[in-house]
């Protein structure tokens, strides 16, 4: 299905669709997450979280990816492959830190 990633930075967002291709829309805060009106062609929700996540950020990622299942759709988790890096950090390490 369609994937359609969503980041809590304009930043984020770009630099994981530059290292994935993937498409990723910028959502103000966590608790948005589980707001955002998706385009029916979205099978699959990414929520892409840094390693620094708050207990209470976790809690949001956890209500934000149960709200989405119960609208029908897949959702996954993305992080950065390493828990120092952020997705900026990834992106550069990937050689697109002049974007």
């Amino acid at each position: 299905g369609r994937e359609l990633g969503l980041a809590q930075s304009v930043e984020a967002a770009l630099a994981i669709w530059k290292i994935t291709g993937m498409p990723c829309w910028f959502v103000p805060t966590l608790a948005g997450f589980g707001e955002v009106e998706l385009p029916p062609i979205v099978k699959t929700v990414v929520i892409c979280a840094e390693h620094s996540a708050s207990d209470l950020d976790r809690y949001k990622i956890d209500q934000a990816t149960k709200r989405i299942s119960a609208l029908g759709r897949e959702v996954k988790v993305f992080r950065p492959p390493q828990e120092d890096w952020t997705f900026l950090k990834w992106m550069g390490a990937a050689g697109d830190a002049d974007t």
